[in-house]
């Protein structure tokens, strides 16, 4: 089942009730450009905090989908921390639908929007954990051909419910194909490296693997 809007995943639940979202969150946020200190989220446009070259690809991908952003005011940082500004390049999941050709569809929108934010701002902009998951299902999608879901994914840096955009933070992603398994480190910065595979999770009904003596898992 997708998540509903506005949901974290199981893996990293985080209550949020001030209404800045957080890069724990399923949606696909993109940081994009700082708050001033002088300035709060309730009298601040949004879109004043983007320099040119970045509210160029916002406007781009505004073009692209046909409908105006969602802008987010995030937290960014530690110690020292600010208010950022995020963009939600996708509406969530679960109302693009969750038929194949809908999550290719979405997958390969937020990769697309995130290397025009980032070829046009000249550097990688921070993500949220549902940016990184998509960032993973269109590397599955290109690699394989196939259509993942998300198995799991969560916080692979501290195991901690941080709400911040930190650029010291990495996701880890899971996600499940007919064939198997994928496992994916992505970065803060939307880096995304393939760990590797693994075989399908078992049914508690099926037979227990052999062993082979003096392995751990591994025949070879």
């Amino acid at each position: 089942m997708p998540p509903v809007p506005g949901s974290y995943n199981w893996t990293q639940i985080t209550e949020m009730g001030d209404g800045v979202a957080n890069r724990m969150s399923r949606e696909a946020l993109i940081l994009v450009g700082g708050l001033p200190d002088t300035e709060s989220d309730a009298t601040f446009d949004y879109r004043d905090g983007l320099d040119s070259p970045t509210a160029e690809a916002v406007g781009e991908i505004e073009r692209e989908v046909g409908r105006s952003l969602e802008f987010r005011g995030v937290d960014a940082g530690r110690g020292a921390g600010y208010l950022g500004i995020a963009v939600e390049v996708l509406e969530s999941i679960a109302k693009v639908g969750g038929a194949s050709a809908a999550v290719i569809r979405a997958a390969r929108l937020v990769k697309w929007a995130y290397h025009k934010i980032a070829e046009r701002s000249g550097r990688r902009p921070m993500i949220s954990l549902g940016a990184a998951e998509y960032l993973a299902m269109a590397d599955v999608i290109d690699r394989v051909g196939s259509t993942p879901r998300v198995l799991g994914s969560g916080d692979m840096s501290s195991q901690s419910s941080d709400r911040a955009f930190t650029g010291g933070d990495a996701f880890f992603v899971v996600l499940a194909t007919e064939s198997g398994l994928h496992h994916y480190h992505v970065s803060a910065y939307g880096e995304v490296f393939f760990i590797g595979n693994s075989p399908p999770i078992r049914g508690h009904w099926d037979d227990p693997p052999p062993y082979w003596a003096g392995g751990d898992g591994d025949e070879d």
